[in-house]
């Protein structure tokens, strides 16, 4: 759980899950709305580690890198829009 505690962890599986694949992590940052590239590095190397994405070179020009979610990513992304539903009192029950 640390791991996802740390800085942009979250917001980057959230954003994958809305928007859909990255092809860079040029595009991902201006996607978060930041300007250095320390943060949202580390935050991927992270969830690589933990199986929660992927993020592959493609070996043809134009040159890339795809950022996407593993089946236990999307898995962990829904749980967290879930849980950003119920604090914004849109959980059905109880709200």
């Amino acid at each position: 759980m640390e791991r996802l505690e740390r800085r942009y962890a979250l917001r980057i599986l959230l954003l994958i899950r809305e928007r859909g694949p990255f092809r860079s992590l040029k595009e991902l940052v201006k996607n978060l709305g930041v300007r250095s590239f320390d943060g949202p590095s580390r935050a991927l190397e992270d969830l690589r580690e933990l199986g929660l994405i992927k993020a592959e070179a493609s070996e043809d020009f134009p040159f890339f890198m795809r950022i996407e979610l593993t089946p236990l990513g999307r898995e962990v992304a829904e749980l967290l829009a879930r849980i950003e539903e119920l604090l914004a009192g849109k959980g059905g029950e109880g709200s």
